[in-house]
């Protein structure tokens, strides 16, 4: 590699950095075996806030020069999640600074991705740099956070396998290859020395021999919610989870539809609407109401809302009677909800038409989505209601040949026809 090739200049440029951030505290423990495992899953939590942000946003750049670099194989972000879900017992509080200053760094990221793509390329050397140190820290992170025979809980720092030079030489000759300017290679540079500096600060956050404030947030849950508030009483906040939990296992079209970013939604959607218990009634019904537009029209149907809410109403009320003043919010914002949709189309009509939907179909496509007409008859009644888009938006992926067979698609149309002929006939 010559000495005024783009990687040569970076290694220069970003090493005083680099070396800073090594000696933190936290990768000296680390090394030591002794960081304690609490703040590992921080530092695996704000890691995945950025690995979204970063890697979102080299997936939509157009710049030609980013495109050359980013390919979907270098992806960390699932890895981080997998890693995550390996601890998705344990319920612990983050650090608020830590927190702020990583939501900080991915507001930076995204206003870079529409101001100067080029910058995006010096964060990916950070990150894509950091492969390569993490064969060093295997055996380490395996001994201290996985006794298991694979790498649950550290496949982020395992992502290449064997591969790691590989693709650390391709990225080498790519990045060399790129015909930049004396001011373009410079805003990598400056972006590179930022990231590094950036980073520094967030994990200094996480030395548990410093006083910081500690809080429940929404990182945990859903690194892609951004900051919104959650409890901060760690019964109602397992409450919220379990809820989640019962949504997801109830209504297999989350999953179905939206996979881990469907199970993370619901997650943080839970914990927002239990946090909104300490309000008003006003603010509650004006909260919701808005959360319910955002979800109707991405194609979950406000039913879905209607249910959650009344699931977390039981549950709340059970493990804290003391406060059933205050859950009883959420049922009365419910009742809401649900009189707005029997107005249209009352379930003993949708009860009917979704037996005789299962009469035409296999026995197997019916199991495999059960809610399917009181999905379709909920848009229907978002849609009847005011919300448009709410029923394409569902429509787009329930008629989808790709995923049910042309009986299933005939059957759920003649389904459709005869529920708006139903609601019409309400108007």
């Amino acid at each position: 590699m010559s000495d005024n090739s783009l990687m040569s200049i970076l290694k220069a440029r970003t090493k005083a950095d680099h070396d800073r951030l090594e000696s933190l505290v936290f990768f000296k423990e680390l090394i030591r075996r002794s960081l304690p495992l609490d703040s590992y899953i921080r530092y695996l939590r704000l890691l995945s806030i950025i690995h979204w942000s970063l890697e979102k946003e080299l997936s939509l750049c157009a710049d030609e020069r980013v495109k050359k670099i980013w390919h979907p194989k270098r992806a960390r972000y699932n890895l981080l999640i997998n890693d995550l879900d390996y601890y998705s017992d344990y319920l612990i509080k983050d650090v608020l600074d830590a927190v702020n200053l990583t939501q900080d760094f991915c507001s930076l990221i995204r206003r870079h991705s529409s101001k100067g793509a080029l910058y995006l390329l010096g964060y990916f050397y950070v990150f894509e740099g950091s492969t390569r140190g993490s064969v060093k820290l295997r055996e380490i992170l395996k001994e201290n956070f996985n006794k298991g025979k694979d790498f649950s809980g550290i496949s982020y720092f395992v992502n290449y396998g064997d591969k790691v030079n590989e693709y650390w030489d391709e990225f080498v000759e790519q990045m060399n290859a790129l015909k930049l300017d004396e001011g373009e290679t410079e805003k990598v540079c400056l972006s590179a020395i930022d990231c590094f500096q950036r980073l520094y600060q967030i994990i200094e956050c996480l030395d548990g021999n410093k006083e910081r404030k500690h809080l429940y947030t929404v990182i945990a849950l859903n690194p892609m919610a951004g900051n919104h508030p959650v409890p901060q009483d760690e019964k109602e906040l397992k409450v919220s989870i379990d809820v989640a939990y019962k949504c997801l296992k109830d209504f297999p079209y989350l999953m179905m539809r939206y996979g881990t970013s469907g199970r993370h939604f619901t997650l943080s959607d839970s914990a927002w609407l239990t946090y909104l218990t300490e309000f008003s009634q006003e603010i509650i019904n004006t909260q919701v109401n808005w959360l319910l537009n955002v979800l109707t029209t991405r194609g979950v149907p406000s039913i879905l809302l209607e249910i959650h809410l009344d699931y977390l109403f039981q549950e709340l009320t059970r493990e804290k009677p003391e406060k059933r003043e205050d859950y009883n919010k959420l049922n009365i914002t419910r009742d809401l909800i649900q009189n707005q949709r029997v107005a249209i189309l009352n379930d003993e009509t949708v009860k009917t038409i979704q037996q005789e939907f299962k009469e035409k179909i296999t026995s197997q496509e019916g199991d495999k989505l059960p809610e399917a007409i009181p999905l379709l008859a909920s848009a229907m009644c978002d849609e009847f209601r005011g919300i448009e888009g709410a029923l394409s938006s569902l429509k787009s992926w329930l008629y989808d040949a790709k995923i049910f067979s042309q009986d299933w698609i005939k059957a759920i149309l003649e389904a459709e026809q005869k529920l708006k002929q139903i609601a019409l006939s309400k108007k």
